[in-house]
C-alpha cells in the first residue's frame, strides 16, 4: 500500500478523515468502477469518482452530446457537441486526473453484452435514463453479485439505493417489474 508523495498531496482532505485515511485512500486508488450512462446523472458522477482518485474508470453509453444536453450534463461542453458522450467525459476527466484510468465504451447496454462488461468491476453505477436497460444491468448485477449503486432523477424527484451489497436485495424485490410503457414518465422530455 503505497500512494505517492502528489498523490498524498492531491487527496490529504480524504486522508485527514479517519474513515478514510490512507488506507481508504490506497482503496479508492485501486477501485475499478463501471458507470453505465454519460448524461445527467452519469457526468456529474463520473467527475467526483475521477476527483475521488478512483484508479479506474469505465463508462458505458451510446448516445452522443446535443446542446439541450449541457444545461444538466456538466461533463460535457459547446466544444463537445456532437461527440460521443463517453469520449467527451473522457476529455474532462483526464484533464480533472491524469493519474486515473478511463475506458471509454461505446456501445448500448444489452442483454449479450452486460454480463461480460460488469464482470471485471469491482462497483457498479447506475445511471441509464430508462427501464429496459435498469432492468438489465440489475438482473447482471444480482447474478454475479455485484453491488449495484442506482441513481435516478426525474424533475425535481431523485430515488438513490444500493443493491447486491452484503446480502442485499436488488432492484427486482423493490420493483418486480417496469412500468407500463404508458405509465413510466421519460427523462427525454
Amino acid at each position: 500500500m503505497k500512494l505517492t508523495r502528489a498523490q498524498i498531496i492531491r487527496y490529504k482532505k480524504h486522508i485527514s478523515l479517519p474513515e478514510i485515511g490512507l488506507e481508504g485512500q490506497w482503496k479508492l486508488n485501486q477501485a475499478n468502477v463501471l458507470l453505465i450512462g454519460a448524461g445527467g446523472l452519469g457526468s456529474p458522477i463520473a467527475l467526483y469518482l475521477a476527483g475521488a482518485g478512483i484508479g479506474r474508470i469505465a463508462c458505458m453509453d451510446f448516445d452522443r452530446v446535443e446542446v439541450d444536453n449541457l444545461h444538466r450534463q456538466v461533463a460535457h461542453t459547446e466544444k463537445t457537441v456532437g461527440m460521443p458522450k463517453v469520449y467527451s467525459l473522457q476529455k474532462q476527466l483526464q484533464q480533472l486526473n491524469s493519474d486515473i484510468v478511463f475506458e471509454p465504451i461505446q456501445e448500448k447496454v444489452t442483454a449479450a453484452n452486460i454480463a461480460q462488461y460488469i464482470a471485471d468491476y469491482d462497483v457498479v453505477i447506475d445511471g441509464c435514463d430508462n427501464f429496459e436497460t435498469r432492468y438489465l444491468i440489475n438482473d447482471a448485477c444480482a447474478k454475479q453479485q455485484k453491488p449495484l449503486v442506482y441513481g435516478s432523477v426525474l424533475n425535481f424527484e431523485i430515488q438513490m439505493a444500493v443493491f447486491n451489497h452484503k446480502g442485499s436485495k436488488d432492484f427486482r424485490a423493490i420493483f418486480p417489474g417496469p412500468p407500463h410503457p404508458h405509465d413510466g414518465r421519460s427523462c427525454g422530455l
